[in-house]
């Protein structure tokens, strides 16, 4: 287990030999929510060579407590006390608007080339949406190609669609990505059938 000088990130793995980590558990806490967190962190972990498989977002007295698994982008994928402390840099920079995201990845064109090039839609990419809690939620279930970026891409997309995630469920199979968000809309009104085709539309422009 690795822990950050502040106690903000906790790094575990779960899964894993002598060698190299197959996943871990992250937990990162103590940072003001606020809209597009989940977009913001998806960006700093695919930078850092690392995705996000299943995510539980909370909120305790107005902070964050998010619960991430996460694999590894490749085998020799290295985590140390050092690299998570640059992780929880660049996440503060981008959380408190120190800088903006886009200038965040000018930093690393290679990675950013890769999330333009996954910025196209897939004939065989489904996306379901399903209403609950009295339509006051939405569940978003995606099954498209997977690729590098994928869920910062989507996590982007919602954000700008002004809607908040809550949780996100995700597995990877034959190369298919099957990935679970639960949103909501920021001012927490009703899903109607406009919105559903509108946020569907949208989705499967990009996906």
């Amino acid at each position: 287990m690795i822990i950050t000088k502040s106690g903000n990130i906790l790094f575990e793995p779960t899964v894993y030999d002598k060698d190299t980590i197959q996943q871990a558990k992250l937990v990162i806490s103590n940072f003001k929510d606020e809209p597009g967190i989940l977009y913001r962190i998806t960006a700093v972990l695919f930078v850092h060579n690392w995705d996000i498989i299943s995510a539980t977002i909370r909120t305790v007295d107005d902070k964050i407590e998010d619960i991430f698994t996460i694999e590894p982008h490749n085998a020799d994928t290295l985590i140390t006390k050092e690299i998570l402390e640059k992780i929880e840099s660049d996440l503060y920079k981008l959380l408190s608007n120190q800088i903006h995201i886009s200038e965040y990845l000018a930093n690393y064109p290679e990675k950013t080339r890769k999330i333009i090039n996954s910025m196209k839609p897939y004939p065989n990419t489904e996306v379901e949406l399903e209403p609950i809690e009295d339509a006051k939620r939405l569940k978003i279930h995606f099954k498209t190609i997977d690729r590098p970026g994928l869920l910062y891409l989507i996590a982007q997309i919602l954000f700008l669609a002004d809607l908040n995630i809550h949780e996100f469920f995700a597995a990877t199979e034959d190369k298919f990505a099957n990935d679970t968000f639960i949103v909501e809309k920021k001012n927490q009104s009703e899903f109607n059938e406009r919105n559903l085709k509108e946020i569907k539309e949208l989705l499967k422009k990009f996906i």
